[in-house]
């Protein structure tokens, strides 16, 4: 064997495999950046227009995958989770439930009310989180979650919380179903550069109050019921009133409020 010719081959390998991953780091470094140079540019762009922003940023992800959600049959638990006095109505993957005693709320702070309930009553109960209340149905709505980021719904939700005239807890309806990553890897552009693109747009305008903005996966397709792919999404809320998505992959806008008025 030639031994020289072997240690020239290995030395000239470890160069070229050195000049690589410099090179790599080099490029990474580059990006890094420009992505907060333009994260300054950003924020300088919302204190010149008076754009303030009166909640949290939202924590930063660099990269994600779509999420698809599969339905599957209500589990015997869920059943056997119940008072034998409850009645109760499947309907594939979905269980009505009627309390034969109400579930009493305070009539103020019912914060760990709807926590005991929800561990009490509803299968998987940590892997849900706080919506909101709908008034006019008289019912809270929870969203399911996935890697601790809300899976935010329109129609089919996954937990409802329904509420009699007294303001208790009289009956409940839970939907089933595995969530899974769906689709490779790709990079989220960041909560700046999110603004960037409703600011690009004219959404964005002089006096503006940012109002929510969060980080989590939405169906842009809008039928719930037979397109169960969800993209990971800024919802953005503007003077508390304007909402609108922003793709953390792709950047494009969808305008909530158009849709629903």
């Amino acid at each position: 064997m030639d031994w020289n010719r072997t240690k020239t081959i290995f030395i000239v390998t470890f160069l070229m495999l050195n000049s690589f991953l410099v090179y790599q780091l080099m490029e990474q470094r580059a990006d890094y950046q420009t992505n907060v140079q333009a994260e300054t540019t950003v924020q300088e762009t919302l204190e010149e227009n008076n754009i303030t922003l009166e909640t949290e940023w939202p924590e930063e992800i660099s990269e994600g995958q779509h999420i698809v959600k599969s339905s599957f049959s209500v589990p015997e638990d869920a059943i056997e989770n119940l008072n034998e006095d409850d009645e109760y109505v499947v309907d594939e993957d979905t269980i009505n439930v009627s309390l034969n005693e109400p579930f009493e709320l305070p009539p103020e702070d019912i914060t760990d009310e709807l926590t005991e309930f929800i561990e009490e009553y509803v299968v998987g109960g940590d892997y849900f989180r706080y919506g909101y209340w709908d008034s006019d149905a008289r019912q809270f709505v929870f969203y399911q979650t996935y890697e601790d980021q809300t899976i935010y719904t329109y129609e089919a939700h996954a937990l409802v919380l329904f509420i009699d005239e007294e303001g208790n807890i009289d009956s409940f309806a839970q939907s089933f179903s595995d969530v899974e990553a769906g689709g490779r890897t790709q990079d989220f552009i960041s909560p700046p550069l999110a603004l960037e693109n409703l600011l690009n747009e004219g959404v964005l305008m002089y006096n503006d109050d940012i109002t929510q903005m969060d980080l989590g996966f939405h169906n842009p397709f809008g039928n719930e019921e037979t397109v169960r792919a969800f993209a990971p999404m800024y919802l953005i809320e503007i003077n508390g009133e304007e909402m609108y998505l922003v793709h953390a992959i792709e950047g494009n806008i969808v305008d909530l409020t158009e849709e629903d008025s």
